[in-house]
């Protein structure tokens, strides 16, 4: 919480008055305020952490999270969209602010999932976590002194609800690792506004009820307390409005064996996949990334024990194409080619569907 938090005064920080007697303001001979430093405290503070654990620990990767932060500051740190309320215009907004901290060039985000302050209840809780659970960043969160947030807190329906959602994170990681990787190297977001898929469509500019997850699936989520609120897609009612510039075509994915009642799968965000597309899913299910048969080797989120689903869309086109990072998901190996990076091509030919690997990038020998 390095606005800087300072507990004992109304504002909750440092007041925006204080003087910074080391840096005169430019062109007045007088000192600056903090108000001029504010945010750059919190970006100055993350980067002497992260230099310092770096130091410390040279040989693995630093993971940092900071509520506060200035342009430039997602070198060094993820960041939650701070303090929020168990309500569900705070539910609603999370999507929007997380769309528009990585419209600022930050791709590492997300909310505190069921609310920071006062109390939820199992229907909001389990809203919140099917919307954001393909979030960049993802964790509930609560105030000390509030009612117990955990999912199994709410009872069977509400926990069934968050497993099938994190269930489905597991499944999409290969994808949402891919995606990080990507946008370290061209800057564009983990998840995307929609207007990314269309940016003529005026009406996907203020559509803020789902996003992109890449540039290849679509999340639309339910965020209304009122159940008997539809949320429809291109419809009378215009609920929730998708891009029409290419063809979507309506995906399920397995959350658990196929063993989840349609009622759980029913309250989950609608997911649809981009035509021409492959997009790589896990099909093991997984308590974490480390999760591993051979428990010595350790944090790897390498896919040699997982079984992948190569989820192919092909509607109007003919050939698709995807894409699959890998590394050891620790160490700075990466920084030194330690990695492969895949590109999947599918190809229409008659009734049958060919794949291939087109290229490879890194050192990593991709059987």
């Amino acid at each position: 919480m390095n606005e800087p938090s300072v507990f004992n005064v109304s504002s909750k920080t440092m007041p925006h008055d204080n003087i910074h007697r080391g840096f005169m303001k430019e062109g007045t001979g007088s000192n600056s305020l903090h108000e001029q430093y504010h945010n750059v405290y919190g970006m100055l503070m993350v980067k002497a952490s992260r230099e310092g654990i770096q130091k410390a620990t040279p040989e693995s990767r630093v993971f940092i999270l900071s509520r506060s932060g200035f342009l430039g500051f997602q070198r060094y740190a993820a960041t939650w969209t701070g303090d929020n309320t168990s309500n569900y215009h705070h539910l609603q907004l999370s999507i929007p602010m997380a769309l528009n901290l990585t419209l600022s060039g930050q791709p590492f985000v997300g909310p505190d999932i069921g609310g920071f302050s006062k109390n939820a209840d199992g229907k909001l809780f389990s809203k919140w976590m099917a919307a954001c659970a393909l979030l960049p960043f993802c964790r509930g969160h609560t105030e000390i002194g509030s009612d117990a947030h955990e999912p199994w807190a709410f009872g069977d329906e509400c926990e069934a609800r968050c497993r099938a959602s994190l269930n489905r994170r597991y499944a999409f990681l290969p994808y949402i690792y891919t995606l990080f990787y990507m946008a370290s190297l061209n800057g564009l977001g983990v998840v995307q506004p929609m207007f990314f898929a269309d940016t003529k469509d005026m009406k996907l500019r203020g559509e803020d009820r789902g996003y992109l997850l890449g540039q290849s699936v679509l999340v639309v989520c339910d965020v209304e307390e009122d159940d008997s609120v539809s949320v429809s897609v291109n419809d009378d009612d215009q609920q929730v409005h998708l891009p029409e510039n290419h063809k979507w075509q309506r995906i399920e994915v397995d959350v658990d064996g196929g063993d989840v009642e349609d009622h759980i799968v029913a309250g989950l965000p609608a997911l649809y996949q981009l035509d021409g597309s492959i997009v790589v899913l896990s099909t093991s299910r997984r308590q974490h990334v480390g999760d591993h048969p051979d428990k010595q080797r350790g944090y790897d989120v390498s896919y040699a024990d997982q079984e992948l689903l190569l989820n192919v869309i092909l509607i109007d086109k003919t050939e698709a194409v995807g894409y699959l990072y890998e590394d050891d998901g620790h160490s700075l190996g990466y920084q030194t080619g330690e990695f492969i990076f895949i590109t999947l091509q599918a190809t229409l030919i008659g009734q049958h569907v060919r794949l291939e690997v087109t290229s490879t990038t890194g050192q990593i020998n991709p059987s």
